[in-house]
């Protein structure tokens, strides 16, 4: 069935007036009158509703049942991302961490960090890439995103990991996956060598399963699930 997300309340009646909404159940799915939806909110909770009418400024929909969701994963990942070359790979990101199980972005500009401006409107688009992620891939949590200007290693909240082939030690994956943790990416030609200096004197620890060397936009989906799923 059908998932949809809405910031809103999830009442016994609900009213919807969103042109992709009316756009996915009229001339997408071409549901009629009682077909069922599934809508949720973030909350930990699905809600079965029918659909009671249709028109042209709105939906009706009238509550039918109400689960827990517990697809969620128990780990909270946050991605510090240096922020990559292309908008594309960011959206490439967004959607694939999304479909891991990723807590919440932070997007930062590192030593070799593009120059690109992710103004009000770029946000905007990646939380509708995060809401259509979020819709085929089972999971409840809605994701954060945010912009910071420069990392300060020394002040990250949870403990915080690093991946990088030349570091020798690494943790192991296995004893993370109902942890709260920090992942940071490297941009394209990777993080420098006083930022991984940086990382070092913070306590950051080394976290990789290969030997080989992937793209930004690549490793961490594999590596999170991993994680996630508690494999080595």
């Amino acid at each position: 069935m059908q998932r949809f997300y809405f910031d809103m309340p999830l009442d016994e009646e609900i009213s919807i007036e969103d042109k992709d909404f009316f756009h996915q159940i009229s001339h997408v799915l071409r549901s009629r009158l009682w077909d069922d939806v599934i809508i949720f909110n973030g909350d930990s909770y699905e809600y079965g509703y029918s659909i009671a009418s249709i028109n042209k400024k709105s939906i009706t929909l009238n509550l039918k049942e109400k689960h827990l969701n517990e697809a969620d994963p128990n780990i909270k990942i946050r991605l510090y991302q240096a922020i990559p070359n292309k908008f594309e790979k960011m959206d490439f990101i967004l959607q694939k961490w999304v479909e891991v199980g990723i807590s919440s972005f932070v997007f930062f500009k590192s030593e070799r960090s593009s120059k690109l401006i992710i103004s009000e409107n770029k946000i905007a688009r990646f939380q509708n890439i995060i809401k259509e992620s979020l819709e085929q891939c089972s999971w409840n949590r809605f994701p954060t995103v945010t912009v910071m200007e420069k990392l300060d290693p020394g002040k990250l909240e949870w403990k915080s990991f690093v991946c990088d082939t030349r570091w020798e030690r690494s943790a192991d994956i296995r004893e993370l996956h109902k942890q709260e943790i920090n992942i940071l990416v490297w941009p394209e030609g990777w993080f420098s060598e006083s930022e991984l200096e940086a990382f070092k004197k913070a306590w950051i620890e080394s976290l990789n399963f290969w030997k080989r060397i992937l793209r930004t936009e690549t490793i961490w989906p594999a590596l999170s699930f991993s994680i996630i799923n508690g494999i080595k």
